[in-house]
């Protein structure tokens, strides 16, 4: 399984940051940022990093089964590829499309900042939107419009492939989960 090697971090108005975490609101994060200063988004620097340097992270984190369809959906826009298709070339290592890389991994990305929090994505985005500085009612973008439906044995491989994703999904069942605890 791919994960994160080096991620883009968002700069928030606060002064803490954010990882473009794909099928997780990235999009919607950008366009929050957008609105909330045109002229600093549009400046690459003031928007964004590689690394965190070592600033409070605040993290979107997606259902993972509910982030591999929409992912699914992203990349069947692109590609004319089956879930079978996808899943074989995932667990054969062949496959690098970033809207299938590990969330926890964003995590292990965050070693070194001075703290992390964690908020389930699309449900609580609008509270990392209020503790990052920004408008509290979340632009919601880059909606899927036909996610493929899954059968129960590609839901098996799902749950496995993304094992770590679903255990730390579950740790955040009121909505803000702070990593270091």
């Amino acid at each position: 399984m791919i994960g994160y090697r080096k991620v883009y971090f968002y700069n928030l108005p606060n002064g803490k940051v954010a990882p473009m975490a794909f099928k997780s609101g990235s999009s919607s994060l950008a366009v929050a940022l957008r609105r909330h200063n045109e002229e600093i988004f549009n400046n690459t620097r003031a928007r964004g990093q590689i690394g965190h340097k070592g600033r409070e992270v605040l993290v979107p984190f997606r259902d993972p089964l509910e982030r591999f369809k929409s992912s699914m959906w992203q990349i069947q826009r692109r590609l004319p590829i089956t879930v079978d298709e996808v899943l074989n070339a995932i667990e054969a290592g062949h496959f690098y499309d970033m809207h299938f890389w590990t969330q926890s991994s964003l995590l292990d990305l965050c070693v070194g900042s001075s703290g992390v929090s964690v908020y389930r994505f699309p449900e609580n985005f609008g509270a990392l939107l209020v503790d990052a500085g920004l408008d509290a009612e979340p632009p919601h973008i880059n909606i899927a419009k036909a996610k493929p439906i899954l059968s129960e044995a590609q839901i098996d491989r799902v749950s496995r492939m993304y094992r770590n994703d679903f255990e730390l999904f579950e740790c955040i069942k009121t909505g803000k989960w702070n990593a270091t605890d």
